[in-house]
């Protein structure tokens, strides 16, 4: 009698290892795909909102920064001792001339802005940048002002000491001090900078600016006949570019100073140079620069033009007299056609004869 063994069906050891293993290694690569992936959206998410915030610093400094310009503001040209009225003398109404007695009128003048560009910092690190534009910032619920002073400031983060927030501010008030005093809203512009430094490209003045800005106080200014014939010998000659010179600092006194550059003028072009951090993780160094240019194109309004004096009325011209211009009585007129040819003029004197009944 045989006896029979069934076969069983199964996996071996190594089988279950050789399908564990393959497990594995695809629950490993599909964990790591999804980590990838995951890394990577984060950083397209910083990315963006770091690009979002670097079009929001470019934009907005664009338009502050190509708006520059320096005001010219009309001042009382008169001493100390001339501004301080006498007691008991009423004030000198305008537009009316002094009576006897009386002080004359001060006269006015043109005078630039003082400060319309100041750039505060240490070597080349912008702590604030103040100037004054004529394209403002929008007030929710305030009409926009024309002409306002704006202010770009590197303020430390209150959390995490080795990073800056970039304020802006804005006030009416022109002048520097005032405008410090008034102590305008500032608004966060960008956060997580780690520097950010400026620099301004200014126009080399050439010799012949210079020895026409020279002879301005010394000499008679040239008549028109004289002017057109300059202009038209400028015309025929071709415009260069002008040298560019760097500065690392701006302000009355440096462009004074320097006699390279025409005190009167405003940079060409100003560098900014901004350096943010990719994440808001403060044990992270990762880093982006970026770098703008701006133009600034009212970088001649500067120069003080003084306004010419107006002219004083001419007399009014005496009236002729009735008789023409070698005097006498006046002259019989003709006899009047249309109204029945009686004649016009005064009456005749009596010739004395008598008149025949």
């Amino acid at each position: 009698m045989m006896n029979y063994t069934r076969n069983k069906r199964g996996f071996t050891l190594i089988e279950m290892m050789v399908a564990i293993l393959i497990t594995s290694l695809l629950g490993s690569i599909l964990t790591a795909i999804y980590v990838q992936t995951q890394r990577s959206v984060s950083r397209i998410n910083e990315t963006i909102d770091l690009d979002f915030a670097d079009s929001i610093i470019y934009n907005q400094m664009e338009k502050d920064l190509s708006g520059i310009f320096v005001p010219q503001l009309f001042v009382d040209d008169r001493s100390s001792e001339s501004k301080k009225a006498q007691p008991g003398q009423p004030k000198q109404p305008q537009g009316q001339p002094a009576k006897p007695g009386q002080k004359p009128k001060p006269k006015k003048k043109l005078e630039r802005a003082k400060n319309a560009l100041v750039s505060m910092g240490s070597s080349g690190n912008l702590s604030s940048l103040s100037f004054i534009t004529n394209n403002p910032m929008q007030v929710y619920g305030q009409s926009k002002p024309r002409i306002v002073r704006v202010e770009y400031a590197l303020e430390p983060d209150k959390i995490d000491s080795k990073m800056f927030n970039l304020v802006r501010r804005q006030s009416l008030e022109f002048e520097l001090e005032k405008f410090k005093a008034s102590e305008p809203r500032p608004y966060t512009l960008a956060t997580n900078v780690k520097s950010m430094t400026v620099e301004f490209f200014a126009a080399k003045e050439e010799e012949k600016d210079k020895k026409k800005n020279q002879k301005k106080g010394g000499k008679a200014e040239p008549t028109k006949e004289k002017q057109g014939e300059q202009e038209k010998g400028d015309k025929k000659e071709e415009k260069k570019a002008p040298e560019l010179i760097s500065l690392t600092e701006w302000n009355d006194e440096v462009s004074k100073n320097n006699k390279e550059i025409n005190p009167d003028f405003l940079p060409l072009y100003i560098k900014v140079e901004l350096v943010l951090r990719l994440t808001n993780d403060s044990d992270s160094d990762a880093t982006r620069t970026y770098t703008f240019y701006y133009h600034i194109y009212a970088y001649e309004s500067g120069v003080v033009v003084q306004p010419e004096p107006p002219k004083p009325p001419e007399p009014p011209k005496p009236p002729k007299p009735p008789g023409g211009a070698k005097g006498g009585p006046p002259k019989l007129q003709g006899p009047d056609k249309r109204r029945g040819g009686a004649a016009t003029g005064p009456p005749r004197p009596p010739t004395g004869k008598g008149r025949r009944v």
